[in-house]
């Protein structure tokens, strides 16, 4: 049985433990463990001829509970700061979890360093395999755990968990593992791969792939997903740039429904309505209204305007206009002095808007419009602003 021996940190020195070992009592196999989800399930758990290597955080949970017999961990130890997950010193890849696995695991833990506060940490022989093996096939966890296994000189190494099938960091980590591979079984060691693993797929021969039907075929299929993407894309585009537009028409639509409908009244005309502080006042020229100044305990409860309010004579509109001149006047004393540019804008608008008065002749005048035009009296009543007037005698203003 293979022993190895721990790092010599100072806690370490201090104990004593039994030596470590690297597999059960008589193994003969070595199992290489990743995370590749394909097959790393599917390890020899149950076969104690076989030793289970690991590696990376993200194998450390798939290994079945006590099966693990070595970890390797050869980055650069960095420990979460406990309790300040926002720190940005942690490094996803050293979750506490995982630091504390390695702390307290069973076995040889090799490491790029000696690390106290893991109990079984061995520091990797890197300088005798650099001279053993070279300085151009380090470049992945894996390449350290296979140059190791050949070391020992097992019967057969095996891979679960290992694809490196990405385009990206595994396109320069898979060769070295490749050429380990090839190494041991030069050597006579068995290679065991599963089928859901594509590790030992070699890579296209370049310039011949070209001559290959099928490399054509793929290479023409790629071109067509290519153009179809840039179509879709720019339909993307041009989908947002529309949803865009119809969100700022909606955001318009709101003010208008929360800023300009809530006076609304069905029953009247707009050249009928009267501001919020003519209801108040009880008085129907809005430019009486908005001059009109009255404490709070005089305010009268808010005016039933249906039907509307209508000057009793021709007599009342005539003082209405009178007190609308005075207003006025007050209005340019008023300017003169500095007062408010709302009561200015009220007294302007109410000036410009006010309609003739609704006397019972314009009444009668109204109806009888209506009946002989056959319309609304919305629309008579409209007509009658303008001075049109019924056929018929007797409808005075």
């Amino acid at each position: 049985m293979e022993q190895v021996e721990k790092a010599p940190g100072p806690e370490s020195l201090a104990r004593a433990a039994a030596p470590l070992v690297l597999g059960p009592a008589g193994f003969d196999k070595i199992a290489i463990v990743g995370s590749a989800p394909s097959s790393v399930q599917l390890g020899p758990w149950g076969d104690k001829t076989w030793a289970v290597w690991g590696c990376s955080p993200g194998a450390y949970g798939m290994v079945p509970p006590g099966r693990a017999d070595a970890w390797f961990e050869v980055h650069r130890w960095e420990p979460a700061a406990i309790g300040d997950p926002r720190n940005p010193g942690n490094k996803p890849w050293f979750s506490p979890e995982y630091v504390r696995f390695l702390e307290l695991f069973e076995g040889p833990v090799y490491m790029a360093q000696g690390v106290d506060s893991v109990k079984n940490c061995v520091v990797y022989p890197f300088a005798e395999m650099l001279a053993e093996f070279g300085p151009y096939v380090w470049t992945s966890t894996m390449a350290y755990m296979l140059a190791l296994a050949i070391k020992l000189k097992p019967r057969a190494i095996g891979l679960w968990g290992v694809d490196m099938a990405a385009s990206s960091e595994y396109a320069f980590q898979r060769p070295a593992c490749q050429h380990f591979m090839g190494l041991a079984a030069a050597l006579g060691i068995q290679i065991v791969v599963p089928p859901e693993s594509d590790l030992l797929q070699p890579p296209a021969p370049y310039g011949f792939i070209e001559l290959h039907p099928r490399h054509a075929k793929l290479l023409r299929r790629r071109e067509e997903l290519m153009s179809q993407l840039t179509m879709h894309q720019s339909g993307i585009k041009s989908s947002e740039e529309r949803v865009n537009v119809l969100k700022g028409c909606i955001d318009n639509l709101d003010y208008i429904l929360t800023t300009w409908t809530g006076d609304v009244d069905e029953g009247l005309r707009y050249s009928d309505a009267v501001s919020h502080a003519a209801v108040l006042a009880g008085r129907p020229v809005p430019i009486v209204a908005a001059a009109h100044r009255f404490k709070e305990s005089q305010i009268p409860p808010p005016l039933e305007l249906h039907p509307p309010l209508i000057p009793a004579d021709q007599s009342e509109w005539e003082a209405q206009r009178h007190s609308q001149e005075q207003l006025e006047a007050e209005y340019r004393r008023g300017v003169a002095d500095g007062s408010s540019t709302m009561k200015k804008a009220l007294l302007e608008g109410a000036a410009k808007q006010a309609d003739p008065p609704r006397t019972e002749g314009a009444w009668k005048g109204v109806s009888a419009l209506a009946r002989e035009r056959k319309i609304s009296r919305k629309r008579a009543w409209r007509l009658w602003n303008k001075g049109v007037r019924p056929r018929a005698a007797g409808a005075k203003p």
